[in-house]
């Protein structure tokens, strides 16, 4: 075989190759969007979008705000936090 033939087919290998890669990458994420997407119609949030250490950092953000008095009416232990994220899935 000539040599520009076998340059050739290994150069079409790797861009056929590199093309899977950015397909299947395209596919992953658009099945996240399309989770996140189905989460939201049913009121949830995902946990691709917020997980649980930056949710409950929130949560304390928010009581802090509060007035005096009134506060948030679960517990900010890793325990609540945990049950109110299971409770939206």
């Amino acid at each position: 075989m000539d040599v520009g033939i076998l340059k050739f087919q290994n150069v079409l290998t790797e861009r056929i190759a590199l093309l899977n890669v950015i397909l299947t990458q395209y596919a992953y994420e658009t099945e996240n969007l399309v989770s996140i997407g189905n989460s939201a119609l049913l009121g949830h949030f995902h946990p691709r979008l917020l997980d649980a250490n930056e949710f409950n950092q929130q949560l304390i953000e928010i009581k802090i705000k509060l007035p005096i008095g009134l506060g948030l009416p679960i517990d900010l232990a890793e325990k609540g936090i945990l049950e109110l994220l299971d409770s939206g899935n």
